[in-house]
């Protein structure tokens, strides 16, 4: 997903907790009338010049699951 927002810390931080909770806020029917609740952990990368803006947020998802926070 690519999102435009300010390049406010607070901003990127608070849209990134939306998306958190969007999510994890939900139940979602799987098959025959089971429910899953979600957990996610976003990555979040400022693409550059160079477009490497994807290996850059993967990069920093696997780090922030290595430290079992939700965002870096």
């Amino acid at each position: 997903m690519i999102m435009y927002i300010d390049k406010n810390e607070q901003a990127i931080q608070d849209k990134i907790n939306s998306c958190i909770n969007a999510v994890e806020s939900e139940e979602f029917l799987v098959a025959n009338g089971h429910f899953a609740h979600v957990s996610v952990t976003i990555a979040v990368a400022l693409i550059n010049d160079k477009n490497t803006g994807l290996i850059n947020a993967d990069m920093t998802l696997k780090t922030s699951k290595n430290e079992q926070v939700k965002y870096l």
